[in-house]
């Protein structure tokens, strides 16, 4: 598939704003230097993402104690878990969590969306969102031109 300037632009504009010009400016110079370690740029990511699509700031999702920080960090796990080959010590590592903590928050993540909880139907939407973003991303990545 071909895609014309106009087309990359706009994946450009949408990778800014999911992940920030930061973390993009970091992706493709390693990406030139096929030096991209895709797990470490994935958990930076999906943070990003997850964060976005809750409205709060990265420094919140690491750091801030509230039941909604608590809900991010549990989908940030999880979405970690799917899409990286990372064990669960080392997302916990992530956010300073030890492996067991985490690999229970993705347990209770996985049993709230297999049986569609009701009282954790926001948690749900922003998991869906996300992975969805996190996969428009992986395949924006996938389709980029070499050099």
């Amino acid at each position: 598939m071909t895609k014309t300037y106009s087309d990359i632009e706009k994946i450009i504009d949408e990778l800014i704003s999911s992940i920030g010009s930061e973390n993009v400016v970091k992706l493709l110079r390693a990406m030139k230097a096929e030096k991209v370690n895709s797990d470490e740029f994935l958990y930076d990511a999906i943070i990003s993402i997850v964060a976005q699509t809750m409205g709060m700031t990265i420094k919140d999702i690491r750091n801030n104690q509230s039941h909604i920080a608590s809900r991010a960090r549990m989908i940030c796990f999880t979405l970690m878990n799917k899409h990286t080959k990372l064990s669960t010590r080392k997302i916990g590592d992530v956010m300073d969590k030890d492996g067991s903590f985490v690999n229970k928050q993705i347990n209770r993540m996985n049993t709230i969306l297999e049986k569609k909880m009701a009282t954790y139907e926001n948690a749900i939407k922003v998991y869906n969102i996300s992975d969805n973003r996190i996969d428009n991303l992986l395949i924006t990545i996938k389709t980029l031109p070499n050099g």
